[in-house]
């Protein structure tokens, strides 16, 4: 999850999925790693960064912003822009885990184990 500590739509998702993420079912499949970007680029890790700067992660245009990120091949698969609340975030979460248990390139489900979710 990309982030920002004014955005309210941040604030919100902090508030209300972050402190339960780790429990939630997806947590093992789709870890959760939140960029802080108030200070950026200062606190933005370097994996992220050079895939960046590589153009291998599209650029940022709406806070917050969830990226699907597959660690295995380097690049993003899929993103999240904005919040709409938690029913919503796990609803999207769902589709997103159908789209990759269902395509060829992440059968079986242990494959998803490279994949990391959100900035």
């Amino acid at each position: 999850m990309f982030s920002v500590s004014w955005c309210k739509y941040c604030t919100a998702f902090h508030n209300e999925v972050t402190p339960t993420y780790k429990d939630s079912e997806y947590a093992d499949e789709l870890p959760l790693i939140i960029i802080n970007a108030d200070d950026y680029p200062k606190h933005i890790p370097e994996w992220f960064a050079n895939a960046y700067v590589k153009g291998d992660i599209k650029p940022i245009k709406g806070l917050p912003t969830f990226i699907l990120w597959d660690e295995k091949r380097k690049v993003e698969l899929d993103r999240l822009v904005g919040y709409y609340g938690k029913m919503w975030f796990y609803e999207r979460i769902e589709y997103k885990m159908y789209d990759l248990l269902n395509t060829d390139l992440h059968k079986p489900k242990q494959d998803l184990k490279h994949i990391r979710w959100g900035f």
